[in-house]
């Protein structure tokens, strides 16, 4: 009775992996965002310009702060719900900066998440986001 269940399990679990890591990302996403220590809001919204298998490469615009360069070119990754993306060039963010996004999906086209950027030599900042393919957040 084990050896069918498992092996069951196991074919399910390699059937249904490369789907949920094969999410589609919309093309535009965008919404707001917000740092309470530096009281810095804004409009966040990230263009997904090609998406390979688990890869995406586009552009960020950051708005609502100085300290980046727009747009922010990046190069990322899907992993089941959550996605990884980082700028995939130098000082976009004051002196020697570097942009990264981690941000999980809620539902569809949905996502959370936070966004940071380190400049000057180090010293970090960052961001809470919500956002969604229409710009709509779902409350």
């Amino acid at each position: 009775m084990r050896k069918p269940l498992f092996l069951f399990l196991c074919l399910f679990f390699s059937l249904t992996a490369p789907l949920t890591a094969l999410a589609t990302v919309p093309k535009e996403l965008s919404g707001a965002w917000k740092n309470v220590e530096k009281n810095e809001a804004g409009q966040l919204t990230v263009f997904v310009a090609n998406q390979n298998k688990n890869e995406l490469r586009g552009t960020i615009i950051v708005t609502g702060t100085t300290s980046c360069k727009n747009p922010i070119s990046f190069l990322g990754k899907v992993s089941g719900r959550r996605i990884l993306i980082e700028s995939d060039e130098k000082n976009v963010c004051g002196k020697d900066g570097k942009f990264s996004v981690e941000a999980t999906r809620e539902q569809e086209a949905f996502y959370v998440g936070t966004f940071s950027y380190v400049w000057m030599g180090g010293v970090w900042a960052s961001g809470t986001f919500q956002l969604s393919a229409n710009g709509q957040l779902n409350n």
